[in-house]
């Protein structure tokens, strides 16, 4: 996703699209970038799996496809902070150049589950 972004020229088409939707961004762009960094998942995985258990997979496909491709829109400044801080800057918790003050993660005092792993696409790999 990084390097697309890079590749691309950074955030310049969030904001695009944001201005192009009127100061609203739709977050199906998100998903179809996400659905373009695995596209043999995209067109082929995913409907294996479907058609090769179709009496007890089609429930959690159909599920997870309404989940996943339910429209959410974003205003400019939310995609612009998103883009900017956490795709392209990794900087959740504060950094240099921030627009805004960061977050205290000692002070989060619900329960926060972030899921990511050396297999995925999308998280940055550890900086030792």
């Amino acid at each position: 996703m990084r390097y697309t972004g890079g590749l691309l020229g950074g955030g310049w088409l969030a904001r695009l699209g944001s201005d192009l939707g009127n100061g609203r961004f739709d977050g199906s762009w998100l998903v179809s970038n996400f659905e373009n960094l695995d596209p043999a998942n995209t067109y082929w995985g995913k409907y294996y799996q479907l058609f090769s258990q179709v009496d007890s997979e089609a429930a959690r496909f159909l599920d997870f496809e309404r989940w996943w491709g339910s429209p959410t829109l974003l205003n400019g400044e939310e995609i612009e902070m998103i883009v900017d801080d956490l795709f392209i800057g990794n900087q959740l918790s504060g950094g240099l150049d921030r627009k805004s003050s960061g977050i205290d993660l000692k002070r989060i005092e619900v329960p926060v589950v972030v899921f990511c792993s050396y297999g995925d696409n999308i998280t940055l790999p550890s900086r030792h």
